[in-house]
């Protein structure tokens, strides 16, 4: 008798809680929503105005691999990786594009700088390339030639505005913050040396190619 009196009491106990947590979550919700809304606002306006102002160096981090871009295309690519091909006609520069700068990728075509930024991303793209492999027709680029990019999500054509012949070490040679899109193109010079401190500087204008939105 008394194990059954004990369960009564448990469980009207438990009816009581839960009914009380409903009628005190019913008359709060009107008068907490607004503040909700509110919070929620401010995080939101917080987390895209840390998004639109971290350094460039480590935005690759808010990348993750299950991020895609246009066409279902993973982005960006993986490090290493072939995810296109750069042309330029006049000098006869026709060459599988990777994504890294590195030994490996330079010795099999043309590299991504991968702390700068992607062909779509309306910033700067870092390209370099051997003087003497793919890219020892760069010298024959001049103003006004362009520069075509055939990437996986995208095709991407820019229009050469300027050269420069600058130390391998003068950061002023290259800007990767500029807010607009454009390319920036180097190799070793002279063409026909090897390993020089001084670098080939071609600087291309975007005309054309899908924006990419994440």
């Amino acid at each position: 008798m008394k194990k059954n009196s004990l369960v009564s009491i448990i469980f009207f106990s438990v009816v009581f809680c839960l009914a009380g947590t409903f009628i005190l979550y019913i008359s709060l919700k009107p008068i907490a929503e607004p503040y909700v809304e509110v919070a929620d606002e401010v995080l939101r306006f917080e987390r895209h105005e840390m998004f639109d102002q971290m350094n460039f160096e480590h935005k690759n981090a808010f990348f993750a691999d299950d991020i895609f871009g246009p066409n279902g295309i993973e982005f960006p690519p993986k490090s290493g990786s072939r995810y296109g091909k750069l042309s330029i006609e006049t000098a006869k520069i026709d060459a599988p594009l990777y994504y890294g700068d590195g030994k490996s990728e330079l010795a099999k075509g043309i590299g991504t700088f991968e702390d700068a930024y992607l062909p779509g991303q309306g910033r700067t793209i870092l390209i370099c390339s051997h003087n003497m492999g793919y890219c020892k027709g760069l010298g024959n680029a001049a103003i006004g030639d362009q520069i075509h990019i055939e990437t996986t999500y995208g095709n991407y054509v820019y229009t050469i505005v300027n050269t420069k012949i600058a130390d391998a070490s003068d950061e002023s040679a290259y800007d990767l913050k500029k807010k607009e899109e454009n390319v920036i193109l180097y190799t070793c010079y002279p063409f026909n040396a090897y390993q020089t401190p001084t670098r080939y500087f071609v600087y291309a204008k975007y005309i054309s190619g899908p924006k990419i939105f994440l």
